[in-house]
Order: structure tokens, then C-alpha cells, then sequence
């Protein structure tokens, strides 16, 4: 789905069969603090909340 600059892919793992969830957003001034609460997230762990794994970033967007 897309909407608003984001859109959200269902995909699996390369190194599994695991399913996961996908969200590509387009960086804009809006957006700028994201990546320090992507730094809050690989730090979490919370049995009520799902798994953050990685991000990936250019210059254009960031794949989470």
C-alpha cells in the first residue's frame, strides 16, 4: 500500500521463510528525527510490540 510517502511491503526473509513487513519512506524535512527513533528501536525489546530488524538509508528514503 502507499500512502502519504510511505508504502509498505510484505516480503520474506532471504535467510528464512520468516513473512515480514516492509515500509519504504521518502525522507523529507518532516521526517528528519526518524532515524534516532529507529536508534530507540534496535534497543527495544518487548514482548507487546513487533520485532524491529534493520534500516537501511540513501539519500532519498529509508527502507525499514
Amino acid at each position: 500500500t502507499r500512502r502519504d510517502g510511505v508504502a509498505t511491503y510484505k516480503t520474506s526473509e532471504r535467510d528464512s521463510t520468516r513473512i515480514v513487513v516492509m515500509k519504504v519512506i521518502k525522507k523529507s524535512k518532516w521526517n528528519a528525527a526518524f532515524r534516532s527513533s529507529l536508534q530507540r528501536l534496535e534497543k527495544l525489546d518487548s514482548p507487546y510490540l513487533m520485532r524491529y530488524v534493520k534500516c537501511h538509508e540513501d539519500e532519498k528514503e529509508y527502507r525499514v
